[in-house]
């Protein structure tokens, strides 16, 4: 009898946890094939993390891999880093990845019910723990524009928003408007002729991706911006993973003969295409090479079939001017153990700080104005580098 794979449901799988993505590589980069909408769940971007932070962070890999009938339905990434009291359970990259979510096939996600997403967590919990705290951050609440059932909505909590834009066809043919193209006609009688170019995950995207944390960097130390930049862990991370031709990322580029202008890091998400991250050589600022880019970005994704582009998460003013769709992010925070209520209280006031920060403008700009003046003083007094904080996981380096 012929195996029916839309009938599948969690319970019915076979669960194992591993602690190593080399040890199911195969089966999870075929289910990241039939999952495309899920990218930050790919095998290359899990292990590219493993390997050059995980370490790093003494994060302990629990891989639960959900089968049927030798076939992955399933895999829900996470890893237990602290110890005891203050041992917490996390979605393998954390922070670097713009949406956590388990990676399912689209048969087993699309009979999913929200209602079971208690029960299902549960089980989740039994297996890849013990620990003393869940903290589940960047669950979005659509994945491929469905509603995302794995949500333990009772008790999540809004932590941010994502932005994106959706493409129509028309959008492929009207590449930069008449305002942009005298811009770009200004900008070549002075510097040269200017492309648009795509490099594929490799050798050359990773020097791509180099120069873009370089950039992002420089920005927001001039504008006192948050970023993970600030950790070199960061940059191998982005640079080893874009080296990998297995991940679904390219770098489109704005460039002349001799320079680069601008550069996006784009992942392949199925209908959606990813913006990780976009920056620009301070060199040529006044020209908006950024903007420049986003337009021929845009175009070029309705020309092969993209029905939208999607800015990732973060509430910046250009994302709200571009952008016409929104989408919350979940934080789900919950102590396992009795001895875990203290840490879960504190990352839950943390995050309601966080919220409120950046709800009050002023506030957030005179922060922003404090960390400047933070880094110039962090460059005149290196002996202060003890008292930096890892930007990814929010403690003590």
């Amino acid at each position: 009898m012929q195996f029916r794979h839309e009938e599948v449901s969690w319970r019915g799988l076979s669960w194992t946890v591993v602690d190593t993505v080399e040890a199911v590589m195969a089966p999870w980069r075929s289910l990241a094939a039939r999952a495309p909408d899920q990218p930050f769940q790919h095998p290359a971007w899990i292990a590219a993390w493993l390997k050059t932070r995980g370490r790093a962070l003494s994060v302990r890999p629990r891989i639960a891999i959900g089968s049927h009938c030798g076939r992955c339905e399933m895999v829900v990434p996470l890893g237990v880093s602290g110890r005891g009291p203050c041992s917490v359970l996390r979605w393998l990259v954390g922070d670097a990845s713009d949406y956590n979510a388990p990676l399912a096939s689209q048969e087993l996600r699309s009979g999913f019910m929200a209602a079971e997403a208690p029960a299902f967590w549960r089980f989740i919990v039994g297996l890849t723990g013990p620990a003393a705290v869940l903290d589940l951050a960047n669950q979005p609440e659509r994945i491929g524009g469905s509603a995302n059932p794995f949500i333990a909505g009772a008790i999540g909590e809004e932590a941010c928003r994502a932005h994106s834009l959706r493409l129509e066809a028309a959008t492929a043919e009207a590449g930069l408007s008449k305002r942009h193209r005298k811009r770009l006609r200004s900008f070549e009688r002075d510097h040269g002729s200017v492309a648009y170019i795509s490099i594929p995950a490799g050798p050359d995207c990773d020097s791509a991706v180099v120069q873009i944390i370089e950039w992002k960097a420089q920005q927001l130390a001039r504008s006192g911006g948050f970023g993970p930049f600030e950790s070199e862990g960061v940059r191998a991370f982005l640079a080893s993973v874009a080296g990998d031709p297995a991940m679904p990322l390219r770098v489109a580029m704005l460039r002349t003969a001799s320079s680069a202008l601008a550069s996006f890091i784009l992942i392949d998400g199925g209908e959606a295409e990813f913006i990780y991250q976009c920056a620009y050589n301070p060199a040529f600022a006044s020209s908006s090479p950024g903007t420049l880019l986003r337009r021929l970005v845009e175009s070029d994704a309705a020309r092969r079939g993209k029905t939208v582009l999607d800015f990732g998460p973060g509430d910046e003013r250009y994302k709200a001017e571009i952008c016409d769709t929104a989408m919350r992010l979940m934080r789900t925070i919950r102590p396992l153990q009795p001895s875990g209520v203290l840490l879960a209280t504190v990352f839950r006031s943390r995050l309601a700080l966080k919220r409120r920060i950046k709800s009050a403008p002023a506030l957030y700009a005179a922060i922003c104005r404090a960390k400047r003046a933070s880094l110039v003083l962090r460059k005149c007094l290196p002996s202060i580098s003890a008292l930096r904080r890892d930007p990814e996981t929010l403690e003590p380096a």
